[in-house]
């Protein structure tokens, strides 16, 4: 990952040419400038690769640069993690507090399974599905929220013609109905924006979740491009 402000573009290197990237591939593990970015967008082998913008890259790398890849202990490289403990260690770690530990591997190889794992994909598919389905219910909440208002209006004008047909003996009638209508559209009202409210939520947990895993997916390949 570069440590610098400056990202030059990975084809444009390539051909003894210098140009700043303006995008970054997370699956090429390069920087590509404006004309590079065409080309690989339009390559059926490459179109479906993960974007980022060059400004969020740096950002992610600026973040990934400060992460600690050294043991405080004992001063040596993380090379090894301990599945029992979840953490990553180095090798006198392993030696002094997992020596019990079982399936003890390297972390080179953790997070190339991570990086390739198809279960963050399929997560991350789920989440947009979820997502989808619950815009749906919203706006299905929403268009029935707007109905009831207009319910409310057509009982009204019927009301009106009634009164005018039947003189003053259907006004202590039509005041109880509209009563009965304003406190069955308020019950319905109340009930639908707490069901929008809670899907709105719903909703939010479900973006940032994606947001996390996203980052799991992005972070799992800076890491990969930092450790080998």
């Amino acid at each position: 990952m570069a440590s610098s402000s400056w990202v030059s573009c990975g084809p444009c290197e390539y051909r003894h040419e210098t140009r700043e990237a303006d995008v970054w591939c997370s699956v090429c593990e390069e920087g590509l400038c404006r004309s590079c970015h065409g080309h690989h967008s339009a390559i059926k082998s490459t179109r479906d690769h993960e974007i980022m913008l060059i400004k969020a890259y740096k950002t992610l790398a600026k973040g990934m640069l400060s992460v600690n890849m050294e043991c405080n202990l004992h001063n040596e490289k993380f090379e090894l993690y301990c599945p029992s403990h979840e953490i990553h260690c180095c090798v006198q770690c392993v030696s002094t507090k997992h020596e019990h530990c079982t399936g003890v591997t390297s972390l080179r190889k953790v997070i190339q399974n991570i990086k390739g794992s198809t279960s963050l994909s399929n997560i991350k598919r789920s989440l947009k599905d979820r997502l989808q389905n619950i815009d749906g219910l919203i706006k299905n909440g929403t268009d029935n929220f707007i109905g009831i208002n207009t319910d409310k209006d057509n009982v009204k004008r019927e009301l009106k013609k009634l009164r005018m047909s039947i003189e003053n003996k259907l006004d202590i009638l039509e005041t109880k109905i509209l009563t009965d209508v304003d406190s069955i559209q308020h019950q319905h009202k109340t009930c639908i924006a707490d069901i929008v409210s809670k899907l709105q939520q719903k909703r939010d947990a479900l973006n940032k979740a994606l947001i996390d895993f996203e980052n799991l997916q992005k972070n799992a390949s800076d890491f990969h491009n930092t450790w080998l």
